[in-house]
């Protein structure tokens, strides 16, 4: 059983696999801007606002976190907004695993 943190956990691709990963006995623990409830850690990337210990104790952090992939591809505020916010939260989760005395894959 792997301990496993997912950011971005409610959307298409991370509602699937929290369930897949869940279902096959891993650990989950998802990362929501929201309160948490059970199984989940509160964070907020854009004020770098990150729990050490969900990282400290992962042994895999992923990352599906972001804007919405869908929208217009045209518009150049779309294209900056969805690539600040992937950049964004992959940093914070880097910089966390980064400092970590385990450093999760």
């Amino acid at each position: 059983m792997a301990r496993v943190v997912v950011a971005g956990s409610s959307g298409f691709l991370g509602s699937h696999l929290r369930a897949e990963l869940t279902g096959r006995g891993h650990e989950v623990t998802a990362l929501v801007r929201r309160p948490a409830r059970t199984g989940e850690s509160t964070w907020n990337p854009y004020a770098g606002m990150l729990d050490p210990d969900v990282i400290e104790a992962a042994d895999v952090v992923v990352n599906l976190a972001g804007s919405p992939t869908f929208g217009n591809p045209h518009s150049r505020r779309w294209s900056r907004r969805l690539r600040e916010s992937r950049v964004t939260t992959t940093r914070v989760l880097a910089e966390a695993v980064a400092v970590s005395q385990r450093q999760p894959a």
